[in-house]
């Protein structure tokens, strides 16, 4: 009698386990669709969830031209145009490009790796400069002086490249700033007679040359001028 119940349950065992269906695709038992866990733990999740919402809050790229304009909208101000560009600079390098507390030395770099796209209304803040008259105070007051954004190691590169008209010729054509000074500057104030001003601006191209390296487009290495090229034709 004991053997014949424990038959009986065997068989009855044997017969549910013939019930679980089989997934013909891949062979598993098809039993686990309601198993429910976390296939990860806590602290990979953790990093998941940091690069998901740093990658969200991400920053955008810094709008250079929104500097420039400020730049050039102090030139046609009063009041202490050197403070006011050196501050302009300095907050954008706070609140834009996030270094706390930029030296002179930082904005230099920065203008100088964004030295093409520093423009308004066409023309690179340098040469608009020369434009409004404000040659002297930025030139030689703001980019070479202690109490403007100098340092002795780091200068600013006056070699930007702007997509010019000359009025010469009446093509536009690049110019660094040393091309915009002899095209553009040095004409205008001799067809004005303004010798004064002439003179002014030709002591300052003297001190870019000598002192910053400044050159002519045609001057600066093959590279350079090529990649300016590549650049505006996507622009």
């Amino acid at each position: 009698m004991k053997f014949l119940i424990m038959t009986i349950v065997f068989i009855s065992a044997l017969g549910h386990a013939r019930e679980v269906p089989m997934n013909q695709r891949d062979g598993m038992v098809d039993c686990c669709k309601t198993v429910e866990g976390n296939p990860a733990n806590g602290k990979e999740l953790d990093i998941v969830r940091g690069i998901a919402n740093a990658t969200s809050e991400l920053k955008p790229k810094p709008d250079y031209e929104l500097l420039s304009a400020r730049i050039c909208a102090a030139y046609n101000t009063s009041g202490p145009l050197v403070k006011s560009v050196k501050l302009l600079i300095m907050t954008f390098m706070k609140d834009e490009v996030l270094i706390e507390n930029p030296t002179p030395a930082d904005a230099l770099k920065f203008l100088n790796l964004h030295k093409n796209e520093l423009t308004c209304q066409g023309k690179h803040i340098i040469n608009y400069a020369f434009e409004r008259g404000k040659y002297n105070e930025i030139v030689d007051d703001l980019f070479n002086d202690d109490d403007g954004i100098y340092t002795e190691d780091v200068h600013l590169d006056f070699n930007a490249i702007t997509n010019t008209k000359n009025p010469e010729t009446g093509l536009v054509e690049p110019m660094t700033v040393l091309d915009y000074i002899d095209k553009v500057a040095l004409r205008a104030r001799l067809m004005t007679g303004a010798t004064s001003s002439h003179r002014e601006i030709t002591e300052l191209r003297e001190l870019l040359v000598e002192d910053f390296g400044a050159v002519s487009f045609t001057e600066l290495p093959i590279k350079e001028r090529q990649d300016f090229e590549a650049v505006k034709q996507f622009k």
